[in-house]
């Protein structure tokens, strides 16, 4: 064999070599993502109704994390996997649909509705059209108005005149002074839809750019609201743990919540697949990490998902205010939000507070060459850190960069969630939890 024929062969085989490689790699990264894809498909499914309060979707859900972690052998507080607790929510369990002229826009893909709306119907009413920028000419929008008692009024979304708009809307959701039966906002460029705990006094609809005709040639409009408030809701949060080796009085919680916005009538339904159905999928497979023996951490750990957090919070709230185990014993919160990404790293809420903390967190990913990158933030009460944090106790809120902008909507799905660092980042977790158990790492203090 010549030498340029060995070094041609020795190519070819080392290409081979470095597919197969790269294949196996591939391959092994799918079959250890299994299970997290199961959770994540699991709670995604129809039958999951979006986590949210219509046909007791969060209670399927939370049955469902229960049985998870009887599986992987945590233990309970009290006897129980669940903390009881109740509030007001409002919600759409039948019909929302919407007819403008002859064109039926399709609930969640072309428009929503606000999550305060009342019930109401309206069938082939002429709307009041008004202008872009009336918002901005308060003599003539009050003239308008004055017309206004009893019908729709109909406009364009307006970026230039947002601040009065919004001022105007959120007004008549309130009191509703003119007397309307209903608002319909047209050009929105993405839809986003949220949860509610009270009840507006008008229907608010939005309507997606480019789903609907001109608004200026609209001649009739129909629409169809069912809803129910339901002023003393049941849910619950999901406690289990793992009781340290050394020091089982000194508390790690790992927790994210499990909830999301539900449905929207009975043809959709919006998965959560990043927001929340991520972090939950990341929850269960760290618990599952800790409970095999040649891992079991020497601080416990306790694993909590939380119930109600887009409701403002209330499942989180709710534990603080009434915990299952003395709150001094609580060494470091770390929760869990949109993780179901990472092309560009991941963000750290509370890093600028507990600056030593996020110092290591950096200094463990740079070491072991893990995610992209670990961003800095300040504090934000913007999930289920917030009440620990509000308390003085350490905590950071982690979350996910980069990849799909799907969220609150219902594209939000399991089947387009890449997962492209979850493995990396949960193996950051695991470095960074096994860093709170050395000694000299309790006590952190804000700066």
């Amino acid at each position: 064999m010549t030498f340029f024929r060995f070094r041609r062969n020795a190519f070819f085989i080392y290409a081979g070599c470095l597919i197969s490689l790269i294949l196996y790699g591939i391959t092994a990264q799918g079959q250890e993502l299994s299970k997290e894809r199961k959770v994540l498909k699991d709670l995604c499914a129809p039958d999951m109704h979006g986590r949210g309060y219509v046909q007791k979707g969060d209670s399927i859900a939370a049955a469902y994390i229960a049985a998870a972690f009887a599986d992987i052998g945590l233990e309970t507080y009290n006897d129980s996997w669940y903390q009881y607790f109740s509030f007001p929510v409002n919600t759409f369990p039948g019909k929302v649909a919407l007819l403008i002229d002859s064109h039926e826009p399709e609930p969640g893909k072309d428009f929503i509705i606000d999550p305060c709306s009342p019930g109401a119907s309206l069938s082939n009413s002429q709307p009041l059209l008004l202008s872009p920028g009336i918002f901005a000419d308060s003599a003539e929008l009050a003239r308008q108005l004055s017309t206004a008692k009893n019908r729709l009024i109909l406009f364009p979304e307006d970026p230039a005149h947002k601040k009065v708009t919004g001022q105007w809307t959120d007004l008549w959701k309130k009191e509703n002074p003119h007397q309307l039966a209903g608002i319909i906002m047209t050009g929105a460029e993405k839809l986003t839809f949220h949860t509610s705990t009270s009840v507006c006094k008008i229907p608010f609809i939005t309507l997606l750019k480019d789903s609907a005709r001109d608004y200026r040639e609209v001649k009739e409009v129909s629409f169809r609201i069912d809803q129910q408030h339901i002023p003393d809701y049941d849910s619950r949060n999901v406690i289990g743990k793992i009781t340290g080796k050394t020091h089982p009085d000194s508390i790690i919680l790992v927790c994210g919540h499990y909830d999301h916005l539900g449905r929207m009538g009975t043809s959709t339904y919006f998965p959560g697949a990043n927001d929340n159905a991520s972090g939950i999928a990341m929850l269960i497979s760290l618990a599952q990490y800790y409970s095999q023996p040649e891992n079991q951490p020497d601080h416990t750990l306790v694993f909590i998902a939380f119930a109600a957090e887009e409701l403002g919070l209330i499942g989180s709230r709710y534990f603080a205010d009434q915990p299952v185990f003395p709150l001094s014993n609580l060494k470091f919160v770390l929760n869990l939000d949109l993780v179901g990404t990472g092309e560009d790293g991941i963000k750290v809420v509370n890093g600028k507070v507990f600056r030593d903390h996020f110092d290591n967190l950096q200094r463990l990913n740079k070491k072991h060459d893990l995610v992209p990158g670990v961003h800095i933030r300040g504090p934000a009460c913007n999930s289920d850190h917030c009440p620990f944090y509000e308390k003085g106790i350490p905590s950071f809120f982690i979350y996910t960069l980069g990849g799909i902008k799907a969220y609150h909507d219902i594209y939000d799905r399991a089947e387009t969630l890449p997962l492209t660092e979850f493995q990396d980042l949960k193996q950051l977790l695991v470095l960074f939890i096994g860093s709170l158990q050395e000694p000299g790492e309790r006590g952190f203090q804000k700066k």
